[in-house]
């Protein structure tokens, strides 16, 4: 048990409607299931973007900056501004461990960790300098941020 944390991607495509001409299926082969699914059935593709756990600093801020501080909201949309303002807060927290406390605070809560500015923490942060640089290779996506404890 504890606080894992996830960013997804969704990418409309909208195949399914008659206004967009798309045709082919897309082979799907996992785990023994081999199936083939037509393109125009597919309405959105959801992509895993990244995966924390136990981040209860990122976790805070998504809950503040994206769903005004409810945190029991279990999926919610994130602005590409609001992870461009993580990422820059991040790297800021990186270069300067000082500042953590003040840019990125810890949250207690049940099964959320580690409270304390330590390794684990700063491991949080690179995992997500990372995590969103590369959510913001992708092009016309909605992001969001769900969790679970």
């Amino acid at each position: 048990m504890g606080l894992d944390m996830y960013l997804t991607g969704k990418i409309y495509i909208g195949a399914n409607y008659e206004h967009n001409d798309v045709s082919g299926s897309i082979n799907l082969k996992k785990a023994g299931m081999d199936v083939d699914v037509p393109i125009d059935k597919i309405d959105n593709i959801e992509i895993g973007l990244g995966y924390w756990r136990k981040a209860n600093a990122i976790h805070k801020f998504f809950i503040d900056n994206c769903g005004r501080g409810d945190s029991e909201a279990q999926c919610m949309y994130v602005e590409r501004d609001a992870l461009k303002e993580l990422l820059e807060l991040c790297k800021r927290v990186k270069k300067n461990h000082d500042i953590a406390e003040a840019l990125l605070p810890t949250q207690s809560g049940f099964f959320f960790g580690y409270t304390e500015y330590n390794d684990y923490y700063f491991n949080c942060i690179n995992d997500t300098i990372h995590i969103i640089e590369d959510a913001l290779k992708y092009k016309n996506v909605d992001y969001y941020y769900s969790a679970s404890w």
